[in-house]
């Protein structure tokens, strides 16, 4: 393997968690969920930070616990949250802590996967029509784009799988 630090980047509903998991369980890594780390270091749940506080207030813990894992564990897979590598300088450290991994899908396939129950876990998704959430993930796509391009190697696909991820990570 190239890196005992992987980093999966990518908008939400693209299978960072999902494929994540299994991947780091085939790597022998343990698996990391910035989200819910955010959440155990907040004691409140993602929506209740960003209602309580604002976007501002919650990049600012995103980016505070991300250093603090970097700095604190030698070995993992982290599933990042779809704005992470966006903000705060994340993208450097990112490049400089192990291997980063965009796991692109289309805006039509994450529209697929986050049309029902998926996006009301998602603050900044979350109350939106199926028109204006289509419309919202193609922007947030378009910007976030630019960020995610950055990564060392993108996994590109609607239907991803390990074993795809595995022989672009050993290529």
């Amino acid at each position: 393997m190239t890196t005992d630090r992987i980093f999966l980047m990518g908008m939400p509903g693209s299978g960072k968690t999902t494929l994540g998991k299994g991947l780091a369980a085939y790597l022998d890594l343990p698996f990391i969920d910035l989200d819910v780390e955010i959440e155990l270091d907040e004691g409140r749940t993602i929506p209740e930070i960003f209602e309580q506080y604002g976007e501002e207030y919650f990049r600012k813990l995103e980016a505070k616990v991300l250093r603090n894992l970097v700095a604190n564990k030698d070995r993992f897979l982290m599933s990042l949250g779809g704005g992470t590598p966006c903000y705060m300088e994340n993208l450097e450290v990112l490049k400089k802590e192990g291997k980063s991994i965009y796991m692109e899908v289309s805006a039509q396939e994450l529209f697929k996967r986050l049309h029902g129950s998926g996006a009301s876990k998602r603050p900044l998704l979350n109350g939106k029509s199926q028109d204006q959430l289509l419309k919202e993930l193609e922007d947030k796509l378009n910007v976030r784009n630019s960020f995610y391009r950055q990564a060392d190697l993108v996994a590109k696909g609607d239907n991803l799988s390990i074993s795809e991820v595995l022989k672009l990570l050993n290529d």
